[in-house]
C-alpha cells in the first residue's frame, strides 16, 4: 500500500499542472513526503518578461468533507480578513488526489530562533503576538492543532505564518479525542504524553506557551530527547517540581503579567490551564499599557478635520458657526447609539479607557485653534488700517462674547464628556467585577471538586495505608516461617548427611560381607571338590586292593607299586587338604 501511495504521489514531480483558476504550474523539486501527503514546490510558467512565482503545492491521499470544507471557509476568510494562516489560493482534485495550492515561505520558527540570537525582546513579544492569530481562528472553527512546534511556522512577508493544520488533516476525527493516534514531542502536553486526560483545545495553548519560552529564551523548555520515556521522566519531574522549572520563567526580561500568563499556559492540569484567548488577552493589554489609545486619537483627528476646517470657511460670524458644529456634537453624544457611542463600545472591547486629561488638551488645542482661525479671519477682512481700527472698536466685543459663549459651549461638551466617560468608566467596571465573580464563582467550584477530589485521595491513601501495613505483618509472619523452614530444612539436611554417611558405612560392611561369602563359597566348593577326589582315590584303591588280593602273586608287585604311586598322590592330596 506504501509503494501504491509513493507513486501517486511521485507522478506529480516534473510536471505541469492547470488549475481550475487557468493556472499553469509546473513542479520542479520534492520537498517532502509522508504517508498521506506530499509536498511539493512549483514555479508559475508565464510569459517570458515577467519572473515566475513560486507556490508549495500540497498533495493529499484522502480528505474527508469536514477538512474540506474547513479549507474553502479558510480560502474565502483570507480574502476578507487575516488568519495568520499561510494564504491558499485553490483547492481541488486530480488525478485522485487533493490538490492544495499556498504561498512559499523562507524559513521556519526553530532555524530564525537559532540564526537570530541578538533580536530584541520587543521583536519576541511581537513574534509570539502573530503565532496566536491562527491557533485562535482554528479553535473559533472547532478544531485543534495537536500538534504544534516550532516547525509549524515559517516567515513570510515579515511575519511567522502556520503551515500546517496538525493532525486535523490527518483523517483523524475532531470528535474523538482519545491520544493514542497524536504524535509525541517535547512540545506535546502532559495529557498526550500519559494519555490521562482527554484532548481538548488546551494542548494548543501547552504547546504555543512552550514554542513562546524557546522564543523569549533561546533554549526549549524541556531537554531535547529521543525516546518517549525521557521525556515522560522530565514532565513527572515538572509535575513533581514545578516551582524549579518556573524559575526559568522567573528570569526572563519580560513583564510580570507575560511571566504569569506563560505559567498559566505551562500548568500541567489542564483544567487550570488557560485557553488561547485568555493568554492573548494578556499580551494584549500588555501592549495598550505602553501605547496610547488608537481610537480616541482616530476621534481626535475626525473632530480636527471636520469641526476645525469648515467652520471659517464663510466670512460671516464664524463663532456662530462653531457654535452650531459643537451642538450638532453635543446631539449625537447625547445619543449613544450612534458616532461617539462606538468608539467607547470598541474602547470596551479593547479594554481601553480614555482619560480626562486627554480629553482636556484635546479641546483646549480646539479652542486655541478657534481662536486663531477668527483672528485670520479678521485679519482677511480689514483692507486698510481705518477699517482695522473701527471693526476692532466696534466689533471686539463682540467677538469676545462669541468667543466666552463658544468656551462655555466646549466647556458644557467637555461637562458633558467626562460624565459619559465616568459613566463608561463605572459600566466598565461593573462589568469587569461582574466577570471577577463570575470566574470567581467558577474557581470556587472548581476549589470544592479539587477539595472533594483531594478528600477522596486522602481516603484512598488511608486504605491503601492500612492495606499496605497489614501486607507488611503478613509479610513479616511469612519470614518468620520462612526462617523457622530454613532453620528445620538445615537441620534435616545435616540428618540426612549423617544418614547418608552411616548408608555408606553400611554399604562398604555389606560390601567386604559379600566378598567374605564370596570367599568362603569358593573355599567351600574347593573343599567339596578334593573330599570328591579323595573319596575317588580311595574308592579305586579298595578296588585295586580287592583285585590285588584276587590276583596272581605276579601281579602283587605291580599293585605294590602301584600302592605306593597311589600312596604318594595320597599323602600330597592330604597335606593339600590340610592347607585349606
Amino acid at each position: 500500500m506504501n509503494q501504491q501511495n509513493s507513486k501517486n504521489n511521485h507522478n506529480f514531480l516534473d510536471t505541469t499542472i492547470r488549475t481550475p483558476l487557468n493556472k499553469q504550474l509546473k513542479i520542479i523539486n520534492l520537498l517532502r513526503e509522508g504517508n498521506d501527503e506530499t509536498l511539493y514546490k512549483a514555479q508559475s510558467i508565464q510569459n517570458q518578461n515577467s519572473c515566475p512565482i513560486e507556490f508549495i503545492l500540497k498533495s493529499y491521499q484522502t480528505m474527508k468533507e469536514s477538512e474540506k470544507d474547513f479549507i474553502q471557509k479558510l480560502i474565502y476568510t483570507q480574502k476578507q480578513s487575516d488568519t495568520g494562516i499561510v494564504t491558499i489560493f485553490e483547492l481541488f482534485e486530480q488525478q485522485q488526489n487533493y490538490l492544495v495550492i499556498m504561498e512559499m515561505g523562507t524559513i521556519n520558527l526553530h532555524d530564525y530562533i537559532k540564526n537570530q540570537s541578538s533580536l530584541t525582546i520587543e521583536k519576541k513579544i511581537e513574534i509570539c503576538n502573530h503565532l496566536f492569530t491562527p491557533i485562535k481562528f482554528m479553535h473559533s472553527e472547532k478544531f485543534y492543532h495537536k500538534n504544534l512546534k516550532p516547525e509549524s511556522f515559517v516567515l513570510i512577508e515579515n511575519r511567522f505564518k502556520l503551515i500546517d493544520f496538525g493532525l486535523m488533516m490527518k483523517g483523524y476525527d475532531q470528535n474523538n479525542s482519545h491520544t493514542q493516534h497524536v504524535g509525541k514531542t517535547i512540545y506535546s502536553a502532559p495529557e498526550i504524553i500519559f494519555q490521562t486526560y482527554e484532548c481538548s483545545e488546551k494542548v494548543d495553548s501547552w504547546a504555543l506557551g512552550c514554542i513562546i519560552y524557546e522564543i523569549l529564551s533561546g533554549e526549549s523548555f524541556f531537554l531535547r530527547n529521543e525516546t518517549v520515556e525521557d521525556l515522560k521522566c522530565q514532565l513527572y519531574q515538572y509535575q513533581q517540581k514545578q516551582d524549579s522549572y518556573l524559575k526559568k520563567i522567573d528570569q526572563l526580561q519580560i513583564s510580570e503579567q507575560i511571566q504569569r500568563t506563560l505559567k498559566q499556559m505551562l500548568d500541567p492540569n489542564p483544567q487550570k490551564r488557560i485557553s488561547i484567548l485568555e493568554a492573548l488577552e494578556a499580551f494584549i493589554n500588555k501592549q495598550s499599557k505602553t501605547q496610547m489609545n488608537p481610537v480616541f486619537q482616530t476621534q481626535t483627528n475626525q473632530v480636527f478635520q471636520t469641526q476645525t476646517n469648515p467652520v471659517f470657511q464663510t466670512q460671516t460670524n464664524p463663532v456662530l458657526q462653531t457654535q452650531q458644529t459643537y451642538q450638532q456634537s453635543n446631539k449625537t453624544q447625547q445619543q449613544p447609539t450612534q458616532s461617539l457611542a462606538s468608539p467607547f463600545q470598541q474602547q470596551t472591547t479593547q479594554k481601553q479607557q480614555l482619560s480626562q486629561t486627554n480629553i482636556q488638551q484635546v479641546f483646549n488645542q480646539l479652542l486655541g485653534e478657534i481662536k486663531q482661525q477668527i483672528s485670520k479671519n479678521q485679519n482677511q477682512k480689514i483692507e486698510n488700517k481705518d477699517a482695522k481700527k473701527q471693526i476692532r472698536e466696534n466689533e471686539s466685543k463682540q467677538s469676545q462674547n462669541d468667543v466666552e459663549n463658544a468656551s462655555h459651549q466646549i466647556n458644557k461638551i467637555i461637562h458633558n464628556l467626562k460624565k459619559n466617560v465616568q459613566e463608561k468608566q463605572v459600566q466598565q467596571i461593573q462589568e469587569i467585577n461582574k466577570q471577577y465573580e463570575l470566574k470567581l464563582e467558577d474557581k470556587d467550584k472548581v476549589i470544592d471538586e479539587l477539595k472533594k477530589q483531594l478528600v477522596d485521595k486522602q481516603r484512598e491513601i488511608e486504605q491503601q495505608i492500612k492495606s499496605n501495613n497489614e501486607l507488611v505483618q503478613e509479610s513479616k509472619k511469612l519470614q518468620e516461617q520462612i526462617n523457622n523452614f530454613n532453620c528445620k530444612s538445615q537441620e534435616q539436611e545435616t540428618q540426612i548427611k549423617q544418614q547418608q554417611a552411616l548408608i555408606q558405612k553400611q554399604e562398604t560392611q555389606i560390601l567386604e560381607q559379600e566378598t567374605q561369602i564370596q570367599q568362603q563359597e569358593t573355599q567351600i566348593q574347593e573343599q567339596q571338590n578334593l573330599n570328591y577326589l579323595v573319596n575317588q582315590v580311595i574308592n579305586i584303591i579298595q578296588s585295586r586292593k580287592q583285585e590285588q588280593c584276587q590276583n596272581n602273586q605276579q601281579q602283587q608287585q605291580q599293585n605294590n607299586e602301584e600302592e605306593t604311586l597311589f600312596q604318594k598322590l595320597f599323602d600330597e592330596l592330604s597335606q593339600i587338604c590340610k592347607r585349606f
